[in-house]
């Protein structure tokens, strides 16, 4: 038997799907206690709740999720291309309003970033409220006020909270595992930008593309619910 339609969380409307919930991860009970090799075991009790969510809301999650990594691309960027130096008065230049106006277009992502948490970009296909709304979720609200803390479980525990789907535990493992090491592969080519900025190279922007490139595809390969 097919209960009730849930509505979105999010936008409120009734078309939640569970194969689109957003989960959150909480945890409770850290027990930490020392082996008798010296070795410390932490063990602590893992929950989570699944808020519903439409596959509209979804989709704008993910596009807020990139936001903060071409934030990054965009500002090592800037940095790459000297008007960063210019806009300091580290490097001699004729005038600091190129650099200036140059910094508008780099600071776009992150304040698209921000606004896309306040829910102010929702014409252009971002969710009505942001990701960090379903930590308002009564069910999760009442979970906190019970002693229950973030995260599946704590640090260096329990970072991401989609690991507690287990519909999604078999299918997209090897996409989990290729956007990880795209995601590693991207973070080495971003500091290999930074260094060859600061030796004069003309391969910078080359390995800039390149860290921009694969951030953007361990994005799309990321099987966040």
């Amino acid at each position: 038997m097919v209960g009730p339609a849930r509505e979105c969380w999010f936008c409120g409307d009734a078309t939640a799907s569970p194969q689109h919930e957003r989960v959150v991860g909480l945890h409770i009970d850290i027990d930490t206690t020392m082996t008798w090799t010296l070795r410390i075991r932490t063990r602590w009790y893992t929950g989570s709740v699944r808020v519903p969510r439409c596959a509209r809301c979804r989709r704008g999650h993910r596009l807020e999720q990139a936001l903060p990594l071409l934030a990054v691309a965009a500002f090592i960027a800037y940095v790459a291309s000297g008007q960063f130096d210019e806009l300091l008065g580290i490097t001699p230049a004729g005038s600091t309003v190129g650099p200036a106006l140059w910094a508008v277009p780099a600071a776009l992502p992150a304040l698209a970033w921000i606004a896309a948490r306040r829910g102010w970009l929702r014409s252009v296909g971002f969710a009505p409220r942001g990701l960090a709304y379903g930590r308002r979720y009564p069910e999760v609200r009442q979970m906190r006020a019970d002693g229950w803390k973030w995260r599946s479980g704590p640090f260096p525990s329990g970072l991401r909270d989609w690991d507690l789907i287990q519909a999604a535990s078999t299918t997209s493992r090897p996409r989990r595992i290729i956007a990880t090491v795209a995601a590693l592969l991207g973070l080495a080519a971003a500091v290999v930008t930074v260094v060859l900025y600061f030796q004069g190279s003309e391969l910078a922007a080359v390995a800039m593309v390149a860290a921009l490139l694969l951030f953007f595809l361990a994005s799309r390969l990321n099987p966040e619910p």
